[in-house]
């Protein structure tokens, strides 16, 4: 159940990154995966894990509002479409179909 709750904040965060950046979704899964690793990293090393990982669940949650209020203004601007091309690509569904699988084993 971890693994499920991990893999949808990467997806939030990478989708918040997506829209910030204006990139592919498939180019902000690295840095949303790096980013989270090093926020609870440099919180290791002052020996406040517990900390880092509360961060990293702040900056999910915010990245989730983040993105509802974006996909919100797209369907009242009527622009899904310019949205969704670069969320929903053919290269993101494998890679999603990929983790998702190998988070359920």
């Amino acid at each position: 159940m971890e693994f499920v709750i991990l893999f949808f904040m990467i997806i939030t965060n990478s989708i918040a990154i997506t829209i910030m950046l204006k990139k592919k979704i498939e180019l902000t899964i690295p840095i949303s995966v790096i980013t989270m690793t090093l926020i609870v990293y440099v919180s290791g090393l002052f020996n406040h894990l517990e900390v880092g990982t509360k961060i990293v669940e702040l900056v999910s949650i915010i990245a989730t509002v983040f993105n509802m209020i974006y996909i919100i203004k797209a369907i009242i601007d009527k622009k899904v479409k310019r949205m969704t091309s670069k969320i929903v690509t053919p290269r993101f569904s494998g890679v999603h179909l990929a983790f998702f699988r190998i988070c359920c084993y």
